[in-house]
């Protein structure tokens, strides 16, 4: 199976019954595994200890993650996105929701037998947009990093103003130097 997926199913099992899960998952999986959970403190435990584990097994993280290094959200924050997904009139009558929407909150990782394509950085927070400036926040092989572009920047002004909270970048754009900033997503 080149793809495997599961979903919102380690949070639901004992720690002993996750290990094995994820054993078997790799197993069978001929090149990339996807697990996804909610996008809790819980959730993000979860896929911090099936990432260690299929680390430990030889796998490479892929997504969301731009490095096989220790996460460094963990201690201090979780990792974790949204996807805005639309509302059946049952689930708002079942919610007592009066929005035909819901932001899902999620925590995943992506883990291959091959290497991936290699990006700089991911967006881990909603970037900030201020007048003249954007404030992004990014995982990147070297850690969390914050960056500020300004508008007087043009042109990666102009790029940041598209990038969204989850999008990889494949450039640097947080070594401090506005001319040299780039913020060309991945494919």
């Amino acid at each position: 199976k080149d793809l495997v997926i599961t979903a919102y199913v380690l949070n639901e099992l004992p720690a002993s019954q996750r290990e094995n899960l994820i054993n078997k998952l790799w197993t069978v999986t001929a090149d990339t595994l996807v697990i996804i959970e909610p996008g809790t403190p819980a959730g993000y435990s979860h896929v911090i200890q099936a990432r260690q584990q299929l680390i430990a097994a030889g796998a490479n993280i892929i997504a969301p993650c731009p490095h096989n290094l220790p996460c460094p959200m963990a201690g201090n924050d979780w990792c974790h996105f949204a996807q805005r997904i639309a509302r059946t009139r049952l689930q708002r009558q079942v919610k007592q929701a009066t929005l035909s929407y819901e932001d899902e909150k999620f925590s995943y990782i992506a883990a291959s037998r091959t290497i991936g394509l290699p990006i700089q950085g991911r967006v881990v927070r909603h970037p900030q947009i201020r007048p003249g400036h954007i404030h992004l926040q990014l995982c990147t092989p070297e850690g969390l990093k914050s960056t500020i572009v300004t508008r007087k920047d043009k042109e990666a002004f102009r790029e940041a103003r598209d990038i969204v909270w989850g999008d990889a970048l494949k450039q640097p754009c947080y070594n401090g130097d506005s001319k040299k900033t780039s913020f060309r997503k991945t494919l």
